[in-house]
């Protein structure tokens, strides 16, 4: 091997060094496209997941292993693989630069010789979310408290056997109604999905569809595409539990609910017999305090009653003697109107012919004025005849009498009362005295409208006198009742 050494005037300059940075970068660009659209197979050697959802594995064959990392986003809801699984990925190539390491950047993973049956499992499974089948907005609620299930599955199926067991032990009230249906082979879509009709007309409050763990080529009858549709379009929730808890099937992400397992979907349909157990003793206990309370507050409310009662006689003995001195009152006022009724109808009688009644004074006088005359002239004629001159001076002596008798007469005339104006001066002593009567009366504004209110026997007179669940008396003209304060509203008073 010959070695030159740089001549100092006509040597070639040499190329600048590459950082190892800049060396991955070529590396990485000159992999870029290498495996692009092809398949990877390899037994997985190890499995991490991050907190964050990301899975870094190795695969391996008999003479090489590559590290790989698919990320959270690329598992779609999948189950993961596990230690010495053979799979097929499908990705990119890249070096991770930190330590140097070549790595795959998985797209897509799926279980070594399943690749059509898995290829079209993803089809579908595409198909159908972009029709919105899958939407959680259309997902039916479980019912909180289940009372009747209806059961899809083959009765030779351990799922059977898995799913009768945990109700009768967890919930034991659940009727379980069976529904026979074959969970592999070809007709077995078809059959699944006749028997999903019968059970969503049984009435029951949910429907678990199941079956075990098996092979992959297995659970394809689970994959159907009109057994989704059919699941959809059930009236009755749907709870599917297929195969193992690493199993996706198209039937689960059509389901109202997905459990892992034929005994999770049995599970799933509520709480155990323990849940309402507790939960019976708590509304129990808060049912009996609420109770408590509401005896004790009744107590109390009960001993204060009490303790005001004294008082309480005290006042309702003073209010009673107030309405019998009132009632005294009115038997007084009502003598006193008869009274005045007795004597207004008799001056009334009696002054119904004032005519009358003025009248006699005035014949008396004339018939005792006749009388008078007659024995007058008899005296003076007699007078006359023995005395001669003095008869004259006798004459002169009745006439002034006459005189003095006439205008005595003409004045009674003139002083004589008036009967009507007296009976409008009584008729109006008799109305002041109704009204002053009327006026006096307690319950006459009650008669009116208006209410008596009274707190503890005493009359409120003001809104002030008032507090909110004050327990009142309400008293109208005809009876009483009771009333709690709800609010008060008090006015101020302006200057």
């Amino acid at each position: 091997m010959n070695r030159s050494s740089p001549d100092r005037e006509g040597a070639v300059a040499e190329a600048k060094p590459l950082t190892v940075s800049e060396t991955l970068t070529r590396i990485r660009n000159a992999l870029d496209g290498v495996i692009d659209g092809l398949w990877i197979s390899g037994e997985v050697a190890a499995v991490k997941t991050s907190g964050v959802g990301h899975v870094y594995f190795s695969i391996k064959d008999e003479r090489g292993l590559i590290d790989c990392v698919l990320f959270g986003g690329a598992r779609q809801g999948r189950r993961l693989f596990v230690i010495g699984e053979k799979i097929e990925i499908r990705g990119r190539t890249d070096i991770y630069a930190e330590r140097g390491k070549l790595q795959i950047i998985a797209s897509v993973w799926r279980p070594a010789g399943q690749g059509s049956l898995y290829e079209a499992f993803l089809r579908l499974k595409a198909k159908l979310e972009a029709e919105g089948l899958f939407d959680a907005s259309k997902k039916r609620p479980i019912p909180g408290f289940v009372r009747r299930v209806a059961l899809v599955t083959s009765s030779i199926a351990a799922a059977y056997g898995d799913v009768c067991r945990t109700i009768e032990r967890r919930t034991p009230w659940v009727q379980i109604l069976h529904v026979e249906a074959p969970v592999q082979g070809t007709d077995a879509p078809a059959r699944l999905i006749a028997a999903l009709r019968v059970a969503d007309r049984t009435g029951a409050d949910v429907v678990l569809l199941v079956r075990g763990g098996g092979a992959y080529e297995d659970l394809q009858a689970f994959n159907d595409e009109e057994l989704a549709r059919a699941i959809r379009a059930m009236r009755t929730p749907v709870i599917s539990g297929v195969g193992h808890e690493a199993d996706f099937t198209i039937a689960d992400f059509a389901a109202d609910l997905r459990a892992s397992t034929p005994t999770a979907a049995a599970e799933s349909i509520g709480p155990d017999r323990e849940y309402w157990m507790k939960r019976l003793e708590k509304l129990f206990d808060a049912l009996s305090g609420g109770l408590t309370r509401e005896i004790q507050h009744a107590m109390q409310r009960f001993d204060r009653a009490q303790a005001l009662m004294p008082d309480m006689d005290l006042r309702l003995a003073n209010a009673e003697r107030a309405v019998n001195l009132m009632a005294e009152r009115f038997k007084s006022a009502d003598f006193v109107l008869r009274t005045h009724s007795e004597r207004v109808e008799r001056a009334a009688a009696f002054l119904a012919d004032p005519e009358r009644v003025l009248s006699a004074p005035e014949r008396v006088l004339e018939d005792r004025t006749e009388q008078f005359l007659a024995m007058a002239d008899l005296q003076e004629k007699r007078r006359g005849e023995r005395l001669g001159w003095p008869g004259q001076r006798l004459n002169d002596a009745i006439e002034r009498k006459l005189g003095d008798a006439e205008r005595e007469y003409r004045r009674a005339l003139q002083q004589k009362p008036d009967p009507m104006r007296a009976v409008s001066l009584l008729s109006q002593r008799l109305l002041q005295a109704e009204t002053a009567l009327k006026l006096a009366d307690p319950d006459r504004p009650l008669r009116a409208g208006y209410a008596r209110i009274s707190l503890g026997g005493r009359v409120v007179s003001a809104a002030r006198d008032l507090s909110k669940g004050n327990s009142i008396e309400v008293r109208f003209f005809d009876g009483e009742a009771g009333a709690i304060v709800e609010r008060v509203n008090v006015r101020s008073e302006k200057m």
